[in-house]
């Protein structure tokens, strides 16, 4: 016979477990609205909304002074609000009041005291304002707070360690992520995710992937007369040149074009360029960018010399060298535009020797660009050019050719030893050799 009849305790109980069921709503909401608001964004409220907002910045600043409370005051509420109801549930009908009390529980306070209120709280992100004050008087109150630190205490005997201190943190590739998925939702403009991607990869771009190599850069020797180098510089299109004293390996000074044209204003055109040059920013080639950003600013130039590990003169790099890794190529009425890459009726491809292996591969469109560490041999090179003499094994000549991923890459144009043009086209045979193949490793053998 299953008892029904209520009596004084089951009349106290009943009241009880709905109160409980009530508070634990309310902390989930409370604990949900402030752990899902960020620092910036807890910032961002205080600009706005002024000193109300601070309990919120104070909290999102550093969560764990409240998160541990938080979680141990909702476990304790939801085990002693799951044991009354089992209680209840027998008393009323006895054992089969148990189980049926147990799922009935389960599915009211995952729908009343969880989802509901967290979703809630992830719709309405101002609620932290509400939430705030609650969850900062309950991280402050001593027995919570003691019986927090103490158990935790006891977690570090099982589990040495004092516990992640640091803040949550995001990656670059989920940064980057987040960022796509803002576009796809017409949150952001397609140019304002490309912008973060750079800024991303912007600390691990080198310098001498950027810089102007040596053999393209434009200098002037030191006893130039000044209008000599005015003309260079006018032909050119440029407003600095590194000064040389004979050897490019040892450049020291740069000279302002504008300084220049003052010295040449006051008469004095015929003055050496050596008179009007300025000390010469120096940079190593394998330092990363954004660490010669702050060097140019600090500086106050525009223009940086490349050296390489043996102190000789690798390139230079500008502060527009360094920008367009930010947004993108910048042009002005001087520069002087060139094509890296020219695709031809026939579906082979022109690249520049200088042309990076990236951009090569985006150019090229084949699968060098989704798996370019496995379908290129190593080596320490960076572009077209260095790829073909890493192969070859010796300097390049009119006509040499080299076989990656498929491809046949064909010096076209040489000026000195330098890779100029690279004529790229299907492998034949779809990889295999051509009756000539011989024929040219015969004669790259006979080269060497």
């Amino acid at each position: 016979m299953v008892a029904m009849s209520l009596g004084t305790t089951e009349w106290i109980l009943a009241p009880v477990v709905v109160a409980l069921v009530a508070c634990i709503s309310v902390l989930a909401w409370a604990e949900t609205a402030i752990g899902r608001t960020s620092r910036a964004r807890a910032a961002a409220m205080v600009d706005q909304l002024g000193p109300r907002a601070e309990r919120v910045l104070r909290l999102a600043s550093a969560p764990e002074r409240y998160v541990n409370v938080m979680l141990l005051l909702l476990l304790m509420l939801q085990l002693t609000e799951a044991t009354l109801v089992g209680v209840l549930g027998a008393r009323l009908f006895g054992p089969v009041g148990l189980v049926v009390a147990t799922i009935l529980n389960v599915v009211v306070v995952f729908v009343v005291a969880e989802a509901a209120p967290k979703t809630w709280a992830l719709e309405h992100p101002e609620s932290a304002l509400l939430a705030a004050p609650l969850v900062e008087m309950l991280a402050g109150f001593p027995p919570l707070r003691w019986l927090s630190r103490s158990l935790i205490g006891m977690s570090n005997v099982v589990l040495p360690g004092k516990g992640r201190r640091e803040g949550p943190y995001l990656s670059d590739e989920e940064i980057v992520h987040f960022a796509t998925e803002a576009l796809e939702a017409e949150v952001i403009e397609e140019h304002e995710r490309d912008m973060i991607e750079s800024v991303l990869d912007f600390g691990d771009t080198l310098v001498r992937e950027v810089m102007v190599p040596r053999p393209e850069m434009v200098t002037v020797a030191g006893d130039t007369p000044l209008d000599d180098a005015i003309d260079l510089a006018l032909r050119r299109g440029l407003t600095r040149m590194p000064v040389h004293d004979g050897d490019a390996d040892d450049i020291a000074t740069v000279v302002n074009i504008k300084d220049a044209l003052r010295r040449v204003r006051e008469g004095r055109g015929g003055d050496t360029v050596s008179s009007v040059a300025a000390p010469a920013l120096l940079v190593p080639e394998l330092i990363a960018v954004n660490r010669v950003l702050p060097q140019m600013r600090h500086a106050r130039t525009h223009m940086a010399i490349v050296f390489d590990e043996h102190g000789g003169t690798a390139g230079l790099v500008t502060m527009e060298d360094l920008l367009e890794e930010l947004v993108g190529e910048i042009e002005d009425e001087t520069d002087r535009h060139e094509p890296l890459a020219r695709r031809r009726d026939d579906g082979s491809v022109m690249l520049r020797g200088s042309l990076s292996i990236d951009d090569a591969n985006e150019h090229l469109e084949t699968n060098l660009t989704d798996h370019p560490e496995e379908a290129l041999p190593e080596g320490d090179w960076e572009s077209v050019g260095g790829l073909i003499v890493e192969q070859l094994g010796r300097p390049a000549a009119l006509g040499d050719e080299v076989l990656a991923d498929g491809l046949r890459l064909a010096v076209q144009e040489m000026r000195g030893r330098r890779i100029m043009w690279v004529l790229v086209e299907a492998q034949a045979g779809d990889g295999a050799p051509d009756e000539n193949d011989h024929l040219r490793d015969e004669r790259n053998h006979h080269d060497v």
